[in-house]
C-alpha cells in the first residue's frame, strides 16, 4: 500500500509544481525584444551599391579594387575597377567610406561605341566621375565598372559574353566564345562552353573580344587602359596576366565556365567531360637544300632553315631566293642530312601547289624571291610570290579598314616604307593562311630587324620593341638574312 500512496503523492507533487512555475512565469513582464542586428562594418574604400545590386548599402563583397594601367604596366592608384551584375531599370551609385565621411557618386552618361586598339567591341557608358545622381543600364547583365579618379572619369562596360583563346583552344588565338547560360540574376550570372577540345598550349580568358579599354580615350591616345583579359594560372588568375599552360597530359574534351556571384566574384573553371586521340608528332625543324639555291651538300652554309608557325606545329615556311635552270630543283628534311628528305608528287605542276612526295621540287622559270610553305598536315606544298608586309602604329595603326603596307621587291632587297612613328612590326602572309581552322594570323608569321639581322618570331613571344619614325625605308635581304633601317 505504500508503493501506491507514494505514487499519488508523485503524480500530485508534480501537478503542483507545474501549476506554480506557470503562474510565476505569467507573473512576470513581457521578455525585452531582441537587440537589433549589428551596423556592417566596411572598411575604408568605393563600393557599388543600390537597388540594380545585389546590395543597397556598402558591402565588402562588391568592393572597388585598385588595378594596373596596362599600357605601362605599373600599379594605379587612381584607377578602381568591379565586375557586377546590374538589374536594368534600377539605380546604383558608387559609395565612398572614408572615416567618418560617406560621398556617394553618380551622374548621367553618354553612351559611346567603342572598337579598335584591341579594345572589347560594344557601346559603353562614359563620363564625368562625380557626386549628384544616379547610374543606370539599359540591359540587365555583367558589367565592367571601372574609373579613375585623376581623370574624373567612369566607363561602365557591358561583358555581352566571354571567351577562351589560345595555342590549346580549336581556334588558336581566335575567340571561342562562352554564351551567357541560364536566367540573369543579381547573385548570379554564368556564361559556358561545352564540348571543346584542348590541347597542349596555353590560354587566356577576355571578354567581347577586347584585350584592354582606354579610360582616358578610346583611341591610340590613351595613357590609362584598364586589362579586360585575365592570365596567370587557375588558381590565381592576374588581370592581364601571362598566358595560362596547359599540360598535354590534360587533353581532352572540355566544359568551360565563367561564373561571377555577389559572394565570391568572378571565377572560371574547366570540366573535363571526355578524352581525345593524340595529334600526329611533327618536327621541331624543317629545312631547304638544292640547287636552286646553292647545292646539295647537307655541309654548305646556303641551306634554308624554315620557320616554324606559331600555334601550327604542321606549317613551316620561308622566303627564299630561287635560281631558275632546267635542273635546280629544291627538297625539304627535318634534319641536315639524307634521313627522312622529301620532294613532290610526280606530275605537279605550276601554278607551283603541290603534294608532298619523293620527286625533286622543280624551281620556277625565272629567279627570284619565293615564298614557299610546307604543310605536313595536309601534305601540301606551295610555292607562290612573296607578301612581305608592315603592319602596327608604324603603317597606320591596327584600327579596323587600316590595310598593311605591302612591300615591295627589287633585285635582291624587299623594302617599304613607314607611315608614323611606332614600333616596327613585319609579317609574311600567303593565300593558305586565312583557310586555316585556326587562320594563321599576321603575328604567328612575325619578324623584325635587330642590329642589321632579321629576326623571325617563330614559337616564340612578343619580340623586344623597335622603333621607328615615319619615313623610313625598311629593306630585307631574305638570302642573306639581314636587314637595314634608313
Amino acid at each position: 500500500m505504500k508503493k501506491n500512496i507514494l505514487r499519488k503523492f508523485s503524480a500530485f507533487g508534480s501537478f503542483m509544481l507545474i501549476a506554480m512555475i506557470s503562474v510565476l512565469f505569467t507573473a512576470c513582464p513581457d521578455d525585452p525584444p531582441d537587440p537589433p542586428d549589428p551596423p556592417v562594418i566596411v572598411e575604408d574604400g568605393y563600393y557599388l551599391t543600390g537597388d540594380a545590386c545585389a546590395y543597397a548599402d556598402p558591402n565588402t563583397n562588391l568592393m572597388f579594387t585598385q588595378t594596373k594601367n596596362e599600357v605601362d604596366q605599373s600599379d594605379r592608384a587612381t584607377l578602381y575597377e568591379v565586375y557586377v551584375a546590374l538589374e536594368t531599370g534600377k539605380n546604383f551609385n558608387i559609395t565612398q567610406i572614408s572615416g567618418a565621411n560617406t560621398n556617394v557618386y553618380g551622374s548621367t552618361l553618354e553612351v559611346v561605341a567603342v572598337e579598335g586598339n584591341d579594345q572589347p567591341t560594344c557601346e559603353v557608358q562614359t563620363g564625368a566621375f562625380e557626386m549628384g545622381g544616379v547610374y543606370t543600364v539599359p540591359a540587365n547583365g555583367l558589367y565592367h565598372v571601372v574609373f579613375d579618379t585623376e581623370f574624373n572619369k567612369i566607363v561602365i562596360i557591358p561583358v555581352t559574353d566571354w571567351c577562351i583563346l589560345g595555342g590549346a583552344t580549336p581556334l588558336g588565338w581566335t575567340d571561342s566564345h562562352m554564351p551567357l547560360k541560364g536566367e540573369f540574376s543579381k547573385e548570379k550570372v554564368e556564361f559556358e562552353v561545352t564540348d571543346l577540345i584542348l590541347r597542349a598550349g596555353d590560354f587566356k580568358f577576355r571578354y567581347n573580344g577586347g584585350w584592354k579599354m582606354g579610360i582616358d580615350a578610346f583611341d591610340e591616345t590613351a595613357t590609362v587602359k584598364v586589362n579586360t583579359n585575365f592570365g596567370g594560372t587557375m588558381e590565381g588568375l592576374i588581370p592581364g596576366g601571362d598566358n595560362i599552360p596547359f599540360d598535354g597530359a590534360n587533353e581532352g574534351v572540355y566544359t568551360i565556365t565563367a561564373t561571377w556571384t555577389s559572394t565570391d566574384g568572378l571565377s572560371f573553371t574547366l570540366t573535363k567531360t571526355g578524352n581525345v586521340e593524340p595529334l600526329p608528332e611533327y618536327p621541331e625543324t624543317l629545312y631547304i637544300i638544292g640547287s636552286a639555291i646553292g647545292g646539295w651538300e647537307w655541309t654548305g652554309d646556303y641551306i634554308v632553315k624554315m620557320i616554324p608557325t606559331h600555334s601550327h606545329p604542321y606549317i613551316f615556311w620561308a622566303i627564299a631566293w630561287l635560281e631558275a635552270g632546267p635542273e635546280s630543283a629544291i627538297k625539304f628534311c627535318p634534319v641536315k642530312e639524307w634521313n627522312g628528305d622529301f620532294g613532290v608528287n610526280e606530275g605537279d605542276l605550276a601554278p607551283f601547289d603541290y603534294t608532298k612526295g619523293s620527286n625533286n621540287l622543280m624551281a620556277p622559270a625565272e629567279s627570284g624571291y619565293y615564298m614557299i610553305v610546307v604543310d605536313l598536315l595536309n601534305e601540301r606544298i606551295s610555292v607562290d610570290v612573296p607578301l612581305v608586309y608592315g603592319t602596327g602604329d608604324a603603317f597606320g595603326g591596327y584600327l579596323p579598314g587600316v590595310a598593311p603596307t605591302l612591300f615591295t621587291a627589287t633585285d635582291k632587297l624587299i623594302s617599304g616604307t613607314t607611315l608614323a612613328d611606332g614600333n616596327l612590326r613585319l609579317y609574311a602572309d600567303h593565300k593558305w593562311f586565312a583557310g586555316y581552322t585556326p587562320v594563321v594570323d599576321w603575328w604567328q608569321v612575325e619578324y623584325v630587324i635587330m642590329n642589321g639581322y632579321i629576326e623571325f618570331r617563330g614559337t616564340g613571344d612578343d619580340q623586344a620593341p623597335v622603333p621607328v619614325t615615319a619615313g623610313q625605308v625598311i629593306s630585307l635581304n631574305f638570302q642573306e638574312l639581314t636587314g637595314t633601317i634608313q
